[in-house]
Parts: C-alpha cells; structure tokens; sequence
C-alpha cells in the first residue's frame, strides 16, 4: 500500500489494543526506554501518538498485551516520521526478556505508511508492543493500531469470508507470444492416456539438483532456526488478483516450514505461497499471465462441494470471468484436496476447447472425486453459457500420464512440481523423464530452499 495523506481506520477495531486511535489522549500507552511521549492533533482532527527525545532504537510508546498459546495474532498500525525515511519494526518483547519481530514497514515523512504483521503465540505470556527504528533522533509518529487473534480455523474463514472480488477485471497483456513445443499432438478423444515425452536434456526452466535431500533439508531447516519464525514471528504474503483473480494473503509460521524441512504432508498455506512465487518469478509481465490462471484451493474442496455445491459452482464461475473472454487455448490449474488433509491432485482446465486434464500422483482418475467432476464440469457449461459460447461438444476430461508417489507424503509436493513443468514448458504433457523416483520432492525443497526463503523478497526474511 501506498504512503497516505491520512491513516485508514484500525483494522478489527484496533482487536485487543487499548484506545487505539488516540481518542482519550494517551491512555494505556506508556513510554518504554528514554524519551517522551505525547498526543499530537492534525490540521484536519486526526489525533496521533508522538515519540520524541529518543536514544536508543527501541525507545519509544508501548503497550502491554496479554499472548495466548496457539493463537495468531495480525498486527497492524499506521506510521510516519519527522523526517526522512526509515525502516519501523514491531517487536513483541516477553516477560523473559525474549524479542520476536513481527513486521516491518519503510516509513516516511509526510504521509503515513500502513505496517502489516504479526506472531504466532508459542506460550501464553505478557508482552509489550515495540516499536524499534535504526535511527533514534526521529520522531516516531502512529496512529491506529490494531492486534487481532485468530486461531487457524478462524484466520482461514476470516479469510475466505472478507476476501475481496475483482469482477471482469483483465490482465494486461505483455511481451511477445510464447511459442509451445513443437511435435506431434495427441489426440484426447481417441485415447484416454497423454503420454508424457522424453527431454533430450533437462530444460534450464527446470534446475536439477546437486544435493541430496537430506541436504537440502537440513539447509532449509537451519535457515529456518536462524530466523524470527522459531520464535513465533509469522509471515503474511499479500498476494494482488493476478494470482488467484482476487486479493489474497496467507500466514507463514513456523508449522508450515516445518511441513518442508520435516517432510509432511503440505498444507494450503504452502500450497499457495508456492502457486504466487512461481505466478512472481515465472509468470507476472509476460504472455504467461494470458495462457495459465489459478484457483485457490481454499475455496473450492470437497468439504466445501459436499456443504454447498452451488456455491462453489459460483466460485469457479467468478474465477473464469476474471480473466477474460477465454477464447484462445488456456489453463485454470486447480490444486484439489479431497479434504481433512487428504490427498492432493491437479485439475487443469482449458475452457476454449473443453478439455479438463486430470493429474494424479497416485493411480486412478477422477471418478475417485465424483462431486468435483460433477462441480467443475456445471461451472464450464454455466460459464460459457454467461458468456454466449456454443457448446459444440461435451466436457471431455483426459487422464495425464505422471511420475507416481512412492509413499503417502508427496502428492502436495508433485501437484506443485506439475504446475511448475506445465508452465516451465508452456505445455500440458509432462517429460516423465526428468523425473526420478521422488525428484519432485526434492526439486521443490531446493527451489523453495535457494529463492524462496533466501530472497528477502519472499516468506523468510520478508
């Protein structure tokens, strides 16, 4: 979000933090460190807190809290400075005397700058809210601060709830036309099987991997023990429409690397965050924005189909008409759970020539999934009825050859390495042979290990 003239309103009502906007003056705000704090008002009424006199980077306004064990707290406040521009962090400083960051913020003079954040609560435990700059002599100005617990359970409603809808919004097209692979097309109504071609040699848009994966996790698992994230510190991804055609964010905590270095089962906060790091890195500013879109998995899952099919229909409808006319050869990829942390497959969808591919680590198809076939299929015909198309032809659904799982983990880690050959390659059949046993386990951990936490850019150090 961009700096503002006036901060927006706290978010939640401020949650748990005492007189938020500075209404009754300065009350339940103390001054932590050196220096003074005061109550300053705007030309337009808006009324602010001040710290000033400070000596050291922690010096400043706080408030005490009260943490509750396993529970998700989303910070946010709004800042700005005397002068110049600096970083604003959030700390949340325990009873035993432990620090945990919790956001950060450029803020600036002039304008106020929203800082988004939050923990993850490992114990109950007082704590007081920091705010910590590099440079002291500034004035530190907020205004509108909200901490708001969720649990899990509450954050994902919360979230699927309040998410934000971009109707008929297009992407803008970029650069020149990506050329698919040449080679002789198979043709899905004369055979069930697409089968996957040989690579003469492994494609630089698909790296190998030097290590073993056990290195890779044990690299992954001590850049993870170096960060904040072992103490409790969360990460929120903001993600903007391109991704899932409407705003999203997930939280990052310390269970969800775990679900990596650990090798688990992969939840949709992985899920997702790995579906925007390949939208950011492989996709956004070019023609691949126009061939593949995402849906996210959140929102359409068995639990979900069983609870309310209709709905979901719906949700799959809105998504189509986000991008577009969908008229030219497309893939909506669908990461499907069949629920309660079950197993994971892929549904690409191609709305033009009525095609949907079905990609399983394990063997079967999708009669495995009855109401997702039956929900998916309904949201094709409703949308292309909204839009005027003939229906030249029924749905034809076509089982892709795969590399299969050789335990009960990975069918998270292979849906996101099929998506990312898919789109690596511009194509739906993908090479078989650059797999190797449980390569796609390890091919994710290395990509996630050596860009996604190691670029501040992205979850670990964000």
């Amino acid at each position: 979000m961009q700096c503002v003239k006036e901060p927006h309103r706290a978010q939640y009502g401020g949650g748990i933090i005492v007189n938020p906007g500075f209404d009754h003056n300065i009350k339940a705000w103390t001054v932590f460190g050196n220096g003074t704090i005061e109550e300053r008002i705007s030309n337009d009424g808006n009324r602010f807190i001040v710290a000033r006199n400070r000596t050291r980077a922690l010096d400043g306004f706080s408030q005490k809290v009260h943490l509750k064990k396993g529970l998700i707290y989303i910070f946010s406040a709004w800042l700005q400075l005397s002068e110049g521009s600096e970083i604003v962090s959030v700390v949340f400083k325990t009873n035993g005397s432990e620090s945990v960051h919790g956001g950060h913020v450029i803020a600036n003079h002039g304008c106020w700058s929203l800082l988004k954040g939050g923990i993850l609560a490992n114990f109950s435990t007082p704590a007081e809210i920091l705010f910590e700059t590099e440079n002291p002599t500034v004035e530190l100005w907020a205004d509108n601060v909200s901490l708001q617990p969720f649990t899990r359970k509450q954050w994902r409603t919360h979230q699927d709830d309040s998410v934000e809808r971009v109707p008929g919004r297009m992407l803008k097209k970029a650069g020149k036309d990506i050329p698919t692979k040449s080679g002789t097309k198979t043709n899905p109504k004369s055979q069930k099987e697409v089968p996957g071609q040989m690579l003469d040699k492994a494609s630089k848009e698909i790296p190998t991997t030097s290590g073993t994966k056990s290195q890779i996790m044990m690299r992954l698992e001590k850049m993870v023990e170096e960060s904040d994230i072992m103490h409790g510190a969360i990460r929120s991804v903001d993600m903007d429409e391109g991704v899932f055609g409407i705003a999203h964010s997930e939280l990052i905590a310390k269970e969800d690397m775990q679900q990596l270095f650990e090798h688990e089962e992969l939840g949709i906060a992985v899920i997702h965050t790995y579906i925007w790091y390949m939208y950011d890195t492989l996709m956004r500013g070019t023609e691949l924005c126009n061939r593949f879109n995402f849906i996210a998995a959140s929102r359409i899952n068995t639990m979900f189909i069983t609870k309310n099919p209709t709905s979901v229909m719906n949700e799959l409808v809105d998504r189509f008409m986000v991008a577009g006319d969908n008229t030219t050869p497309s893939l909506y990829f669908l990461p499907f759970n069949s629920g309660n942390g079950g197993h994971w497959v892929l549904v690409a969808m191609d709305l033009s020539r009525l095609m949907v591919y079905y990609l399983d680590s394990l063997p079967g198809n999708w009669s495995k999934f009855p109401s997702m076939k039956k929900t998916v299929d309904a949201a094709i015909l409703k949308f292309r009825s909204k839009k005027n198309y003939r229906n030249r032809k029924d749905i034809t659904w076509v089982r892709v050859q795969c590399p299969q799982q050789n335990n009960s983990i990975d069918c998270g880690f292979f849906v996101l390495r099929f998506m990312r050959d898919i789109i690596a390659l511009n194509r739906i059949d993908i090479p078989k042979m650059v797999w190797n046993n449980n390569l796609g386990f390890i091919l994710i951990l290395s990509d996630i290990s050596s860009n996604l936490l190691l670029n501040h850019e992205y979850v670990l150090f964000s």
